[in-house]
């Protein structure tokens, strides 16, 4: 906040000094005596800070206590590893009406459709080491036509391709033991064609290789 905020160029007091904010007369009405304006350093509070500001006249004191337990976990998608599905294992549920338009993705992961891919939400401290998370994740996908989902209960799952072609959303949702939300992830798996297994001979349309004269 800069000195020119508080006063105009007439070097009047423009309503917007440490006195006024404060709910307080200045000296501008004659009544107290001239308190010295304090530019405050303005910054985003992390979730984990509570903070508190103390005026103490001439200076504002300023404490911040950072709470750890307040801090939002860090999660990372582990994919892997890819295997072949069987034809029991490619169940298409339900292709549903309306698909959202999902917000960030994390991750984008091909498979092929004949593949099935295990896959974990784990959580990490600020420089990506694993760290044990006290929660429940709990994972969706937002088209059953695309991808048969199996939710192991522990963390982790698994995704079959059905064998349609496509992109289904994986959406990952991360709850603390005592029910506050920690996190969502999303991934983005686009089902594509598999190797070529067998092949199928064509044919075209039978013509006469020498026409009749008259």
């Amino acid at each position: 906040m800069s000195w020119a905020a508080h006063y105009s160029s007439a070097g009047r007091c423009t309503g917007r000094c440490e006195a006024h904010l404060g709910g307080d007369p200045c000296v501008e009405d004659g009544r107290f005596p001239t308190r010295k304006m304090v530019p405050s350093a303005r910054r985003t509070r992390r979730p984990e800070e509570v903070g508190i500001r103390i005026d103490l006249g001439d200076a504002l004191l300023e404490i911040n206590l950072r709470v750890p337990g307040l801090a939002q976990p860090h999660f990372t998608w582990r994919i892997g590893p890819v295997s072949d599905s069987s034809p029991a294992e490619r169940r298409p549920g339900p292709r549903p009406d309306f698909k959202p338009r999902p917000g960030k993705v994390d991750i984008k992961v091909d498979l092929k459709a004949d593949q099935k891919v295990g896959f974990a939400l784990q959580a990490t401290d600020e420089v990506g080491n694993p760290v044990t998370f006290d929660g429940t994740v709990t994972y969706a996908v937002d088209d059953a036509s695309i991808l048969s989902l199996v939710d192991n209960g522990d963390g982790s799952g698994e995704v079959t391709a059905t064998g349609a072609l496509g992109t289904a959303t994986l959406t990952a949702t991360a709850t603390r033991a005592d029910g506050t939300p920690a996190g969502t992830g999303v991934a983005a798996i686009q089902v594509v064609a598999g190797d070529a297994e067998t092949f199928e001979i064509k044919f075209g349309t039978p013509e006469e290789a020498t026409p009749d004269t008259p």
